[in-house]
């Protein structure tokens, strides 16, 4: 509309043959977290690794898998585990393994990612951007934090892994709402679209 055209919102479709909850929250370890790591700035990598190292100075017990398409960071703790360029399955797995995911980008046109991890029944920590904001809702989907906030993502991480009551509803309210984005779902609300004209 500000471009003086009418526009039709149709959301992103997802492959819920790809990506599904395997593994019951309450069989995840609590403190085991999940990551995609970027050298990209507007990727927010450094906030959630500063945020963890934060995190884990609390809980000792924190730890961590990451995935990404560069080699492992030499700087990464030893700690964290690093998957570069997993397949789908090995992402998958990843997910399904990790109770926690964080999502500390700065700017997305859709958080990827993180609507896996929630298809995985991951609880999802994600920054407030427009990105995330399609299928995160604050303390009902997700907790959000604002971007580049490491205190922010810090508290969230160590309150989700001490709180398995919160922990357990996010990652079902998160699993709930990211079901509704299903191709089926987006091609009916496109083909109206063209009926219409």
């Amino acid at each position: 509309k500000a471009a003086g055209a009418e526009s039709t919102y149709i959301p992103n479709g997802l492959d819920f043959k790809k990506f599904g909850c395997d593994t019951p929250m309450a069989k995840r370890d609590p403190a085991r977290i999940a990551m995609l790591y970027s050298a990209l700035p507007i990727k927010g990598s450094s906030a959630g690794i500063a945020a963890l190292i934060a995190a884990r100075k609390d809980n000792p017990a924190i730890s961590a898998e990451f995935f990404g398409v560069p080699a492992r960071p030499n700087d990464l703790p030893e700690w964290i585990t690093y998957h570069q360029t997993p397949s789908q399955t090995e992402l998958r797995a990843i997910y399904n393994r990790c109770s926690i995911f964080i999502a500390p980008s700065l700017s997305e046109g859709w958080g990827l990612t993180a609507s896996e991890a929630m298809q995985c029944g991951a609880a999802v920590i994600a920054t407030r951007i427009g990105g995330h904001e399609e299928f995160c809702i604050d303390m009902q989907s997700a907790i959000l934090c604002e971007p580049g906030s490491t205190d922010a993502i810090r508290n969230a991480v160590i309150e989700l892994v001490r709180n398995a009551e919160l922990r357990e509803r996010l990652a079902h309210g998160g699993h709930a709402l990211i079901s509704r984005f299903t191709w089926q779902s987006s091609v009916e609300k496109m083909m109206a679209v063209l009926d219409e004209r």
